[in-house]
């Protein structure tokens, strides 16, 4: 028996199970999970059976639903149903932004495991038909092993969250219902936007800003500082957000003091949007140098806890130590550069939950008062605020 056989035996089960339900959106989680419950994946997934099935020339083709590219390394639709389907992922890097469910159904983790990050969005504005204000913070932070499910939909399971699978080459499953509605990318702490692509009007002045860039015109800072005065809220975000890396402190203030002079209070949240991601996309880069699967969760843990006590407890899932682990993590992994020898120091002390103050004082023990110039309190905070080991300073 194929693997194919077992995604065709639940998909006729979920056609039978559902109708009898009158395509009731979401009235689909409870039903897969009982569909699957009854015939789990522990049973019937071979993941090496599986990828002989997609390797073999033979094997007739399959309506996929999801373009090569943009989700699953890569994605493959096994079953299409009457309103829904059943996807099977692999993943690599498996960077998966956090988003929103606009559809109903459940994932489930077929090989390997995974780092589940949930979060709540208190929407308080709503500006133009793409782009929301209003707090966005974390709820629940766990470690997924193999066979564990959750369930998704628009009013009885809401979901915002991010699923990074810690193993390369892990495997999830989701089976959900095929009608999309108001797919959103969320940006902590205040900042969420719709994942339908902007129209080609939207799009083609950001990507000439960003031919400009990339061809080091000595005209972009004009032509960025001119688009920003007139543009949107959104193309102003979306702008900023691919130049922000390469931006020093001074550049990144002016740029936002011209939009708050744009757009007020809206742009007040977005230094700490930018900071955010910034940090997120640095752990994520560190994550995919990474093949150790103990390395990964660690860096995974660095870039999704947004406080101490969360990034600890995560830890504490694999690791009677957590602290102990984060030191080895910061003596043998971490890509401290080489001519900056107080960040492994300053790093450890955000490990042993030290302030600025006492951080300092490790400075001057590790390097000698005279090798410590006085008044670095700020300096050494802001470090704090911009490593990746920063939520391990924050309560």
């Amino acid at each position: 028996m194929s693997v194919q056989d077992w995604f065709d035996r639940l998909g006729a089960a979920l056609e039978v199970a559902w109708s009898a339900a009158d395509r009731d959106e979401e009235a689909f989680p409870a039903i897969a999970a009982e569909v699957l419950a009854k015939d789990p994946a522990e049973a019937s997934f071979d993941r090496d059976a599986f990828v002989r099935e997609q390797l073999d020339p033979t094997r007739p083709a399959r309506r996929q639903l999801a373009p090569l590219g943009t989700f699953g390394q890569p994605s493959f639709t096994v079953f299409h149903g009457h309103g829904f389907l059943i996807d099977v992922y692999f993943w690599r890097n498996s960077l998966s932004a956090i988003h929103n469910h606009p559809f109903c159904g459940l994932f489930t983790i077929l090989d390997g495991w995974s780092v589940h990050a949930v979060y709540a969005h208190e929407e308080r504005e709503r500006v133009g038909p793409r782009l929301s204000l209003g707090a966005i913070r974390q709820t629940e932070l766990e470690v997924l092993e193999r066979g564990a499910t959750r369930l998704f939909s628009l009013r009885e399971h809401p979901l915002v969250h991010a699923l990074i699978h810690v193993p390369v080459g892990a495997v999830s499953m989701v089976i959900r219902t095929a009608r999309t509605v108001g797919y959103l990318r969320y940006f902590p702490p205040s900042l969420a936007l719709s994942l339908e692509r902007q129209d080609d009007l939207g799009a083609r002045p950001i990507e000439l800003l960003e031919t400009l860039r990339h061809a080091h015109d000595p005209s972009f800072g004009e032509h960025l500082v001119r688009f920003l005065d007139i543009a949107d809220l959104e193309s102003s975000f979306i702008s900023l957000t691919r130049l922000w890396l390469d931006l020093g402190a001074a550049d990144q203030a002016a740029l936002i003091e011209r939009l708050r002079a744009r757009h007020g209070a809206r742009a007040e949240g977005l230094p700490e949007v930018m900071e955010r991601s910034r940090r997120w996309l640095a752990g994520d880069a560190l994550r995919e140098r990474l093949f150790d699967q103990e390395d990964r969760f660690v860096a995974t843990a660095l870039m999704l806890a947004e406080t101490r006590e969360a990034a600890l407890r995560l830890l504490e899932a694999r690791y009677e130590d957590p602290q102990a682990r984060l030191h080895t993590f910061i003596d043998h992994v971490a890509p401290f550069e080489p001519d900056d020898p107080a960040a492994p120091v300053l790093a450890h002390a955000l490990v042993d939950g030290l302030d600025a103050a006492a951080a300092e004082a490790r400075l001057v023990e590790a390097f000698g008062a005279d090798n410590v110039e006085p008044g670095q309190r700020d300096v050494i905070e802001q470090h704090q605020r911009s490593s990746i080991f920063a939520a391990l300073g924050a309560r």
